[in-house]
């Protein structure tokens, strides 16, 4: 992105709820509830089981029984579009004007796979995408220090399969500087040290003990100054994987919290398919493990961030080991176990058979049943509340996400969970768990535009105040006249929401708008926008052209 400046827009404001908006459908958070959803995969011996009732569902939250207040059974079938008008974009329909009923994204890690991982994932990849027939909403990325999008929803799935051929394996650095580092890239007793001079030193390395140096140090009567220089060799190197995991920990978590967010907001099953070598994200980052004395607070604080959006946006994760049938080490299949567990998803460890790993995981979006239910007061806590599901069906196999957290979280602490503007404005991702719907038209200066930003209502958090309902959002934007040149950032600005119950219910139907006549000295160009909401930190985010 080119370097931002002050932008020297001028800038008329105004909100109003003017414009029809789509009514609600029942699995949506309505205002000030504290709904609980859960997607559920039901599978049997011959796959997804469809036609299933809410009454062949119980669910148990923390062990105790919890009545079912919203239940749909949603199906990958393409539904049905609404046309949308000329220049109108939306960040939860495609361009099409669908809504989509399930998601898969497939993740192509390169930073923590090596390149016989990746050479075998693009290979099967290529595999699964030759017998894919095409059915469902599938988006391809890569991670590398940052994400990219290689497919998008929208794109032709010719164009998929014509990119993915020229793909080929690539060098990650992060990555070779640590293969071979104790701690948590190796099972090594001796970690910190190379695994080569780990060996050597507690004498189970063959080829030098061939050659008389089994035993280790004492055996082969290595000076203290020699000691203390393999030492010191140790320090330097263990310092330099660390750095170097460190960073692959911070590009996976902000890839993982992106996914998350640019799902969060759409209805049905969503799986993340996330083809890697090494799996440095855990759910509990603080624990006494290898990876939390590994990497520093700032990056354990954005791992737990990341978890949680994952879990809170209902994002079945579905971790596949790049070396198929080659094991990696233990460690990374306890985390990639934990990963599945936690998120309803189902890992691939130790099978050469990835194509099937991913086919596997787009078939379980075929049939998923959404389930809501209220806490009733239970759920007034901070703590993790594990959540089982019984279904009443013969051979039934089960999976969904393991819990949630209670809401019993003050605003500062649930802001400082939530994503800050500046990367939901960088992403390359738009974010959807505030729905949003924009359109620019020109207006009669050359240069000058009229933005009608619609803000969906029943996604903000509002809360009742001596008969009124308030809330804020913050509006942040830049301008991006494309061509290389420099990018217009505009100020962020607070919308507060103030409404009586007549006014509220009015704008639940038709919407929340902020109108912005804009100059932006460039008659074509896009228009990046950022909507988060004050008290959750909920986001979404848009891009709206300009002119084209």
């Amino acid at each position: 992105m080119s370097p931002y400046k002050v932008a020297a827009f001028s800038v008329a404001v105004a909100v109003v709820m003017v414009r029809p908006m789509p009514a609600p459908s029942q699995d949506t958070i309505t205002i000030e509830t504290r709904l609980v959803l859960i997607d559920v995969i039901v599978r049997d011996d011959d796959g997804p089981v469809p036609g299933l009732g809410v009454d062949d569902f119980a669910l148990f939250d923390n062990g105790r029984p919890r009545r079912i207040a919203v239940f749909d059974e949603i199906r990958d079938d393409d539904p049905a579009a609404r046309e949308l008008p000329a220049g109108i974009v939306s960040n939860r329909l495609d361009s099409q004007g669908r809504e989509p009923a399930a998601a898969t994204v497939i993740l192509i890690d390169r930073i923590n796979t090596d390149l016989d991982g990746q050479t075998y994932v693009l290979q099967e990849f290529n595999e699964f995408l030759e017998s894919w027939p095409g059915r469902g909403r599938l988006a391809v990325y890569e991670l590398r220090r940052e994400l990219s999008v290689l497919h998008d929803y929208d794109s032709p799935l010719e164009r998929l399969v014509a990119r993915a051929a020229e793909l080929a394996p690539e060098d990650a650095l992060e990555l070779r500087s640590a293969d071979g580092i104790g701690g948590f890239e190796s099972s090594e007793g001796n970690a910190g040290l190379d695994r080569q001079l780990a060996e050597f030193l507690g004498g189970r390395n063959e080829n030098l003990a061939g050659r008389g140096f089994a035993g280790g140090v004492d055996r082969i009567g290595l000076s203290e100054t020699a000691r203390g220089g393999f030492e010191q060799f140790s320090r330097a190197q263990r310092g330099n994987a660390a750095a170097q995991l460190n960073a692959r920990a911070v590009s996976t978590a902000t890839a993982l919290e992106t996914i998350a967010y640019q799902l969060a907001g759409l209805r049905g099953r969503k799986n993340l398919v996330w083809l890697s070598g090494r799996f440095p994200f855990t759910f509990n980052p603080y624990r006494r493990t290898d990876l939390a004395e590994e990497v520093v607070p700032t990056t354990l604080a954005l791992i737990e961030r990341a978890g949680l959006a994952l879990m809170a946006a209902n994002i079945a994760v579905y971790p596949v080991n790049a070396g198929g049938g080659a094991a990696s080490a233990n460690s990374d299949r306890g985390a990639m176990q934990d990963v599945a567990d936690r998120t309803g998803g189902r890992i691939a460890y130790d099978t050469n058979d990835i194509a099937g790993a991913i086919d596997d995981a787009v078939e379980d979006a075929r049939v998923s049943y959404r389930l809501g239910f209220y806490p009733d007061g239970d759920g007034g806590d901070d703590g993790f509340h594990e959540i089982r599901i019984d279904v009443f069906h013969p051979d039934a196999r089960v999976r969904h996400r393991a819990g949630y957290y209670g809401f019993d979280l003050d605003v500062s602490e649930r802001l400082a969970r939530s994503v800050p503007t500046v990367d939901l404005l960088r992403s390359p991702l738009d974010a959807t768990a505030v729905g949003l719907t924009a359109r620019a038209v020109p207006g009669a200066d050359p240069g000058a535009f009229n933005l009608a930003l619609l803000v969906a209502l029943d996604d903000l958090n509002l809360v009742s105040t001596d008969g009124l309902w308030l809330g804020a959002i913050d509006v942040a934007m830049y301008f991006d006249p494309g061509e290389g040149r420099e990018v217009s950032v505009l100020p962020i600005e607070q919308f507060p929401i103030r409404l009586n119950d007549e006014q509220l219910e009015l704008a639940r139907q038709t919407g929340f708008i902020v109108q912005k006549n804009l100059h932006t000295g460039s008659e074509t160009g896009r228009l990046r926008i950022v909507v988060q909401d004050m008290t959750t930190g909920s986001a979404g985010s848009i891009w709206v052209p300009v002119g084209n």
